[in-house]
């Protein structure tokens, strides 16, 4: 195997308003495995946030901008970065001592120009909502059956992004249309596949996370949708979005559930037909609920079952309500592109 402990990896951290995780994070990178780092936190406009304080026992650089959103920080720190990879890893993520050294044996070994793993199954934060993001984020992304194994040409994020600089480059960075922690990383990947380079994604290389409380991902959720939406009109997504079951079939029968017990108590139809969209949801959604009692025990797949239910709900409304806005405004720049 080739001696990969030369090769210089630059690790680009946007902040905004982390001072929470901030300090764990860098620590976790400069415990690395990995000899040869330079490091770069990005102060995305922070309010009330000294890094300078919070960062001073670090051996790192930090860089400064304006409120301009995480594309943008990261483009950044890619401007000043040195390395020949650039990892761009979130603030609220915590890496173990070997995932860098892993991420670049997977991009070299598979001569990928991306390397990607995944979120631990075990959160940093320990509260249900935690517990049920890190077990669901797992069972959406890694497809089933494909858990101990690499992927080419699928991507997961969990980690943070690993390019090869040189194929980043050539992309032009993360787009800068995003504000905020928004779909800038898979837009990138649209653009990173349509031109023609090799993505390796392994389940097996996992780092810890705060997953955000129940209403701050509500609004993820929300902001996110719709921008997926957007950027999925631009052709093959395959390789960044879970199969339609998970995606489509399984918030839509959520959804169906919920709105014939509805009409099922006002008395339009009866609960036999509740219970057949019941049962339909179940055996959609029964491969999360088995890798739920595998990975946390059934106190905690019991405790899933109202807040998974929630948010298939919520993408299913969400996203109908975005396909309708898109349709919309595309009908309408039609109509004034051929007044």
């Amino acid at each position: 195997m080739e001696d990969l402990t030369e090769t210089k990896v630059s690790v680009i951290i946007p902040a905004y308003n982390a001072s929470k995780t901030i300090a764990p994070c860098v620590r976790a990178v400069l415990a690395s495995d990995h000899p040869n780092l330079e490091v770069f936190v990005v102060n995305d406009g922070s309010r009330n946030t000294n890094y300078e304080e919070l960062l001073a026992p670090f051996k790192i650089r930090i860089l400064h901008q304006e409120n301009k959103g995480a594309g943008a920080a990261r483009n950044l720190g890619a401007k000043q970065a040195s390395g020949a990879y650039l990892y761009f890893l979130d603030s609220d993520v915590i890496v173990s001592p070997d995932t860098i050294s892993k991420l670049l044996a997977l991009a070299n070994e598979h001569k990928a120009e991306l390397a990607t793993g995944t979120y631990s199954l075990e959160p940093m934060n320990k509260k249900v909502t935690h517990h049920y993001k890190a077990v669901f984020d797992h069972y959406l992304t890694v497809p089933e059956g494909m858990a101990k194994c690499v992927i080419k040409n699928h991507c997961f994020g969990g980690t943070g992004d690993f390019y090869e600089k040189r194929a980043f480059v050539s992309l032009g960075g993360f787009s800068e249309n995003f504000k905020g922690a928004s779909v800038e990383r898979e837009e990138l990947w649209l653009r990173f596949f349509d031109s023609g380079f090799t993505a390796a994604a392994d389940p097996r290389i996992t780092v810890g996370h705060y997953f955000p409380d129940f209403f701050s991902l509500v609004k993820n959720y929300l902001s996110r949708i719709y921008l997926s939406l957007e950027i999925v009109k631009r052709g093959n997504t395959k390789s960044l979005y879970p199969s339609i079951r998970k995606s489509i079939l399984t918030p839509m029968f959520a959804f169906f559930v919920t709105l014939s017990l509805f009409l099922a108590v006002i008395q339009i139809i009866g609960f036999e037909i509740s219970l057949f969209f019941l049962l339909i949801y179940l055996v959609l959604n029964f491969p999360f609920i088995k890798l739920s009692l595998k990975q946390k025990g059934l106190i905690w797949a019991i405790k899933f079952v109202p807040i998974n239910f929630f948010f298939n709900n919520l993408v299913f409304v969400a996203g109908v309500i975005s396909v309708l806005i898109i349709k919309t405004r595309a009908l309408v720049e039609t109509n004034v592109a051929s007044d």
